[in-house]
């Protein structure tokens, strides 16, 4: 605050507020971790580093035995220097922790691990983790409504197809039903109809959001998967999508984690995104 009269003023401020030294943050933070998973038997997860205030974030914590796992790694490569400093905390830790590494970004995950200029190069071996088996679905979601006195009726069958192994939106969509069906009850199709109209206005905006920041070809390229499940033919045409650009995108998207390669071709990997995609631009 300040007051001047004439040639006479005065200042009153307060003191700026000391700033942590995020990288001395980041290790005392990391050194926490593996003290307390070397003296206790518990699992630590780590989920989705970002970046805030210059510091990187773990957002959820989860107990259980001797291993960390970062999920989310991918978002580490956006923090400078956050790679180094978590491989000089953990590497002389290996032999006492398992460590695991998590990313729904392929093509980073692969930089972070597979390029010598990395800190982590040659440091984990690369697991490439698919959808859950339809069975596997089928069976988690049968098995909640029964532990819970209630039933998914012909519903479970609904949700399987829909959520094609996604393990996000199959317990979304279950989640949904669930809280619509009364202890004692069954789900029906107007049950179901209800849930998916709920989810759907949940993840409409997100997916526009997400499909927003895309480039123009990555765009069709994707509206091209969604409807035909192919980036080449009458649909490629009837968007204006050069074969160059469809191989180009294609290669992107399959990086980036919104497309996979499934039984030789190209598939969307979030079904709510492939929904809101065919809702929003019909054939």
């Amino acid at each position: 605050m300040s007051l001047k009269i004439g040639l006479l003023g005065i200042e009153l401020s307060r003191r700026h507020r000391e700033k942590a030294d995020p990288v001395l943050a980041l290790r005392s933070l990391i050194g926490v971790l593996v003290n307390t998973s070397s003296r206790h038997d518990i699992f630590i997860v780590c989920d989705e580093f970002i970046v805030c205030d210059e510091f990187i974030v773990c957002d959820e914590f989860i107990v259980c035995d001797e291993f960390i796992v970062c999920d989310e790694f991918s978002g580490i490569a956006g923090v400078e220097g956050g790679a180094g400093v978590l491989r000089t905390e953990l590497q002389h830790h290996f032999q006492s922790l398992g460590i695991v590494f998590a990313g729904s970004e392929p093509s980073v995950m692969r930089t972070l691990f597979s390029e010598q200029a990395q800190p982590f190069f040659a440091q984990a071996d690369l697991v490439e983790v698919g959808p859950l088996a339809d069975k596997a679905v089928f069976r988690i979601i049968e098995d909640g409504f029964d532990r819970t006195n209630r039933s998914a009726g012909g519903v479970t069958s609904r949700i399987v197809d829909f959520a094609k192994g996604h393990p996000q939106r199959a317990m979304q969509l279950s989640d949904a039903v669930w809280r619509l069906v009364e202890p004692g009850g069954t789900a029906d199709s107007q049950t179901w109809g209800q849930a998916l109209a709920e989810v759907r206005a949940n993840v409409d905006t997100g997916s526009e959001r997400v499909f927003g920041l895309l480039p123009t070809g990555h765009r069709k390229t994707l509206r091209a998967v969604a409807s035909a499940e192919s980036i080449y033919g009458r649909q490629a045409q009837l968007l204006n999508l050069s074969p160059g650009t469809a191989r180009g995108a294609s290669e992107a998207l399959v990086g980036n984690g919104l497309l996979r390669h499934q039984d030789g071709r190209l598939v969307v990997v979030d079904p709510l995104l492939a929904d809101w995609l065919r809702r929003r631009f019909p054939l």
